[in-house]
């Protein structure tokens, strides 16, 4: 006696269904905790690197500002006479 094809097709979705299950539990008890792992190890080694990249550059970015505080007394003066004219400047810088 034979037995139908949909039976053998039931049969069949039933082994595949089994067959996944245990792919999901070594996606679940092998690979995820693995990549957790690596996930963690890898942040603390990198975290420090992108901490010290993110502080230098906040000191970079606002060097203009705590220069023009720092030096406020060098970057400017009190004006010691009248404006020269243009030309006066010019002969002046030149023969310095």
């Amino acid at each position: 006696m034979t037995t139908p094809q949909t039976d053998r097709a039931d049969e069949r979705s039933t082994d595949d269904s089994r067959r996944a299950l245990p792919r999901a539990r070594w996606w679940r008890d092998g690979f995820r905790p693995l990549l957790a792992r690596l996930h963690f190890f890898i942040g603390v080694f990198v975290g420090p690197f992108i901490l010290i990249a993110a502080v230098t550059g906040l000191m970079y970015a606002a060097t203009p500002a705590i220069e023009q505080i720092v030096y406020r007394d060098t970057l400017t003066v009190a004006p010691s006479g009248p404006p020269l004219p243009l030309a006066q400047q010019v002969s002046a810088a030149q023969e310095a």
